[in-house]
């Protein structure tokens, strides 16, 4: 069986549901982008992938619910919400199954107005309609330690047994090891929240409706896939052109299979290369 929270734990993360929050501010920085249907999957530039790679990542979308407690001794909590994936590792016969998030998400940190909150727990939320258990509990070793802003803001969890998760259709595989990463490549995340996107959660100008960013983003409690391409690459980090919100952080960034250039291989398509951390101003 799947590890899950008791009754006591579900009942205390409903409660706190219409309280969710982000950890990191997000940037809206295409708003032609609009969400559409491809198939059955929601994107935003419906040109820029298959329907066929759409429907797969749509799958492998799962929002990460973060409890952080308001000082080192403090009994108060407080629920952001962030992304998660899942990474299919090692030799055929010998497969791991990691999650991996964003590390700010599951380490203690300063928040906006300079407190200290410290991490509690995140649990991983299948969304609705995939399988009868789901909400997972995972565990990051790094959950203890303070997140430092000069890291690479990347943490792995410990394996996962709930078979959903392991299923190839629920995780993605790395790129190849000798993969280059260049400017003008085609890249995407699917992002699931169950929270409708704000301005100050993706820092759109002044203006802007709730119902203009449900257009920009999708609606809430569905997988949305945003896209956008390469415009920058530094050793330890990339930058995009993706639209995104409060709430993303922790995505899977994935290699879309339209109009790449040539250092993008057939066999690259879908798969991961970066985790999404936040905007870069």
């Amino acid at each position: 069986m799947p590890d899950s929270p008791d009754n006591a734990s579900r009942q205390h993360d409903t409660a706190l549901e219409e309280a969710a929050s982000f950890r990191v501010c997000e940037r809206l920085v295409n708003p032609d982008r609009q969400i559409s249907h491809l198939g059955t999957a929601n994107v935003d530039n419906t040109k820029a992938l298959s329907e066929s790679l759409a429907v797969q990542v749509t799958r492998k979308a799962f929002k990460l619910k973060i409890m952080a407690s308001k000082g080192v001794d403090s009994d108060e909590l407080v629920l952001y919400e962030g992304q998660v994936g899942i990474i299919r590792l090692g030799p055929v016969g010998n497969f791991s199954f990691r999650p991996v998030t964003a590390k700010h998400n599951v380490t203690t940190q300063m928040n906006a107005i300079g407190e200290l909150e410290q991490f509690d727990s995140a649990t991983l939320f299948i969304p609705d309609g995939r399988v009868p258990n789901r909400i997972i509990r995972t565990t990051f070793p790094v959950g203890d330690q303070i997140f430092d802003h000069s890291e690479i803001d990347i943490a792995w969890g410990n394996a996962v047994r709930c078979d959903h998760l392991r299923h190839p259709n629920s995780c993605f595989e790395l790129a190849r090891s000798d993969f280059v990463y260049e400017e003008g490549q085609h890249v995407g995340m699917a992002i699931y929240s169950d929270s409708e996107v704000t301005p100050e959660a993706s820092q759109a100008p002044p203006g802007y409706t709730k119902e203009t960013l449900v257009k920009i983003y999708g609606k809430a409690h569905q997988v949305n896939i945003l896209t956008g391409k390469v415009t920058a690459v530094d050793e330890n980090m990339i930058v995009y052109d993706m639209n995104s919100f409060g709430g993303c952080s922790g995505a899977i960034v994935f290699l879309l299979d339209k109009d790449q250039p040539e250092s993008v291989r057939p066999e690259d398509v879908g798969k991961a290369i970066a985790i999404h951390s936040g905007p870069h101003w």
